[in-house]
Parts: C-alpha cells; structure tokens; sequence
C-alpha cells in the first residue's frame, strides 16, 4: 500500500472513530428546548417538569427557551432548521405540526423536517368561562349564541392552535357563529376568559385546575369521551347533546431529522424514564395531563394520523394563520 493511500485511510479511520466518540458521549454540552409559546402555557409548564428531571439524568443542562410568534410555527422552524445533533430540540403540541400544515405555507414539512423522539402527555380541552359569566354550562353558551349571532367571542392560544380548531369544530357542529380572538399562548388567553374581556374559551386542560378551584374560571364541558378525573363533576361535551364535537390536545418532543439515531434513542429512553418517575407523573396529573411515553416510531405514526384526522377539517372551517 502507497503512503498516500496509507494516510487516507487512516484520516478516514479516525474520522470514524471521533464521530462515533462524539455519539456515544452524547450529550458533551447544554441541551436546549424550545417551546414554541410564551411562558405561562401548559407546554411552558411540561418542558419546566421535564427538563428539571432530565438535567441530573443526562449530566448536562437542560434550557427552557420561549420563541413564541406566528401560531407556534417559528420555534417549529428554528428546530427543523438547526443542526441535527440532539442539542435543539422543540416541545410543542399539534397546532403547527398537524393543523396550521394543511392551511398556510409553512418553511418546513413536520413530516420530512423534524425526527419524533417522543409523545409526552395527552389531555382532553375544556370549554370555560369567567367564573363571574353568567353562563353555568354549554348550553347556555350555545343558546346565547344562537340569539345573538356573532357577536359572543371566544378566546384562544393563537390561530391553528388546537383550542381554535376545536371551537371552530364547535361552530360548526352546532351552527352557531362567534367571532374569534386568538392571544399569543394560552396563559393570556386565560387571563383575558379571567377577566371576562373574553366570553368563553375551549383551551388545553394542562394548567387550569388550579385557577378553577380558586373559582376564577367555570368549567362547562371537556371535549374528551369520558369524563376528565380531575374534573370528575364536568359532563362530556357528548353529555351535553354535542357527540361530534370531540377533541384532545397533545404534546410531544422533537429534534431535527437526521439527527443520529443513538442520540433520538437516549433521549427517548431518557425522557421516558423521566415521565414514570412517581414525582413527575404526579405534577403531570395535576396540570391535568395523561402520559404517554412511546417510542419515536408510535409517535410518528400518531403524528401522521392526527395531520389525516384534522388536515382537513382545519381547511373545511377556514382555520388561517393569522
């Protein structure tokens, strides 16, 4: 063998060998997780109990990074965009995945752009009103809206989002009109309900059931099919006379595609061993949330089975980026 061909060979080799190194000392630095809202919100919430957990797990910080703005989807992109080392990495929920996809030209395809590490919680949404409304269940609601169309308003996290989607669902299923205020994440959303400058809201039940038992907001229906635990004497949207308007939020963690397949396997196994700890499942419970805890390949394929559910029902109510 020439010494060129000797030398070659031997960069090559140790290339291998660094690159491998590098992989298998994940993570060498701080890791980063955008939540695409601004703090407040049940993903703030959710990154802050994970995150907390998984810095002692993984030796290394764990940041919390809020880039809120255009329905979530620019901390979306910052993560789609960013190198795929396992150091970026997004907590976000179906809003700017699986809805906003379908109705706006977005810089990135979840699908093609982000690699699934895990879903983190599922949880049912819960129509609500100030706790001064005169409104006592969802058929108040729907009756005042009747008499007086368009002119009620409703509150949400930001437009796609999936508390707007499901309102339009609600609209739509009910054929009543109200006129749409979307604020930017949902702890001003429920700040405006609070206050009463909105008059109703269907919102994610992570965060709510300490505002609702101290009476600042009513809780009128959950949009899930059964009945929330945490919310055992509120009916179903279904026992309220509506089956079809059904409708649960989720969130889950992303890093880029084409991130190394032994650094998404850590963090999955990483973060699902933070989500059975007895603490963590506990603080999950009380924001109102169900775990879940799968593995990338069952998240994936829930992700594309919510973009074929809602896809098309976000273009058939006119859901738009706004």
């Amino acid at each position: 063998m020439n010494p060129l061909r000797r030398a070659l060979l031997g960069t090559a080799a140790l290339a291998l060998a660094m690159a491998a190194h590098a992989q298998g000392s994940y993570p060498s630095q701080p890791i980063r997780i955008i939540v695409p809202f601004p703090p407040g919100g049940p993903a703030d919430a959710l990154a802050r109990v994970v995150s907390n957990k998984l810095a002692p797990l993984l030796g290394q910080p764990v940041l919390v990074d809020n880039r809120a703005g255009a329905g979530g989807t620019l901390g979306v992109n910052l993560v789609a965009k960013s190198r795929p080392d396992g150091y970026t990495l997004v907590l976000v929920g179906p809003g700017p995945l699986v809805v906003l996809p379908s109705v706006a030209r977005l810089p990135y395809d979840p699908l093609r752009d982000l690699q699934p590490i895990t879903q983190l919680v599922t949880a049912p949404m819960v129509v609500l009103t100030s706790g001064a409304s005169r409104f006592n269940s969802l058929g108040d609601v729907i009756k005042a809206a009747r008499a007086r169309p368009g002119t009620l308003n409703y509150a949400s996290s930001g437009a796609g989002n999936s508390n707007h989607i499901a309102s339009e669902l609600l609209k739509r299923e009910t054929g009543i009109d109200m006129q749409h205020v979307p604020y930017k994440g949902a702890g001003t959303a429920l700040t405006a309900l609070m206050a009463g400058d909105t008059e109703v809201g269907i919102l994610d039940m992570p965060g709510l059931p300490a505002q609702l038992q101290g009476g600042r907001l009513k809780a009128l229906a959950v949009t899930s099919a059964q009945r929330s635990p945490m919310l055992p004497e509120v009916p179903t949207t279904a026992e309220a006379g509506y089956p079809s308007v059904q409708a649960t939020s989720w969130f889950g963690l992303f890093a880029a595609a084409q991130t190394p397949r032994e650094v998404v396997m850590k963090l999955n196994r990483s973060v699902v061993s933070v989500l059975k700890e007895p603490d963590v499942q506990e603080a999950v419970t009380k924001l109102g949330a169900q775990i879940v805890a799968g593995s990338p390949e069952a998240f994936e394929a829930f992700v594309r089975s919510e973009a074929g559910r809602w896809g098309p029902i976000a273009v058939s109510v006119g859901i738009r980026l706004e």
